[in-house]
């Protein structure tokens, strides 16, 4: 991204620069968030209710919150990266109106980069960033299914007299849009938000080398 910026302010007005300079920042910001959220999430799913310092936001609550936070701050990057298309190729959209979607249909006069964004809009990874951003953001929380396992160790064969382990696994439904949602893709919340981020990220390194 830092040299896609290099390359792409020059040869550009200094208020065209300065704007591709913010917004090259912003994709790197709206990433690194989206990696805080998939950490937290990781380091949240090992844990449970009865570990959580705080009760009146229990661990449940809390991986709601970084799964919601994560597909927002992902998605924002392919919103920002559109930004970032706008002043490198004087689409001259509306800023307060750009957006990922908006930015593909102007791009017919740089088919390499269109074609680029008409691909990624194409692919099941962003129709399902889409899908759970759009329930987490406008309409509810997204349906998971919670399996908690509780393994309890025979006493005297250790340097306790109980040992007692709880896990739990968060599975993400298939279809976040739907109200009778299932889950029978077994899309695990961690591996699969990680996945995830390593493909969008792979999506924007291939844009920013394009621009």
């Amino acid at each position: 991204l830092d040299t896609m910026r290099e390359r792409l302010i020059v040869g550009k007005s200094t208020s065209t620069q300065r704007k591709i300079e913010i917004y090259s920042q912003g994709v790197k910001a709206k990433l690194k968030h989206a990696e805080y959220a998939q950490s937290q999430l990781r380091e949240l799913a090992s844990q449970g209710d009865y570990e959580t310092t705080d009760p009146t936001f229990p661990c449940n609550d809390r991986i709601h919150f970084y799964t919601d936070s994560f597909f927002a701050f992902l998605y924002s990057t392919l919103d920002v990266i559109a930004q970032v298309a706008n002043q490198a190729l004087e689409l001259r959209i509306d800023e307060r109106q750009d957006s990922f979607a908006r930015v593909i249909t102007p791009l017919h006069i740089s088919p390499p980069v269109q074609r680029l964004f008409t691909q990624l809009s194409n692919k099941h990874i962003y129709k399902h960033l889409d899908k759970y951003r759009n329930c987490s953001t406008h309409r509810r929380q997204v349906y998971m299914r919670i399996e908690t396992l509780t393994v309890e160790e025979t006493a005297g064969y250790s340097s306790t007299d109980r040992q007692l382990t709880v896990s739990r696994k968060y599975t993400l439904c298939d279809d976040p849009l739907s109200l009778n949602p299932k889950t029978s893709k077994d899309r695990e919340l961690i591996s699969y938000t990680a996945e995830m981020l390593k493909k969008v990220k792979t999506e924007i390194s291939k844009i920013a080398r394009q621009l």
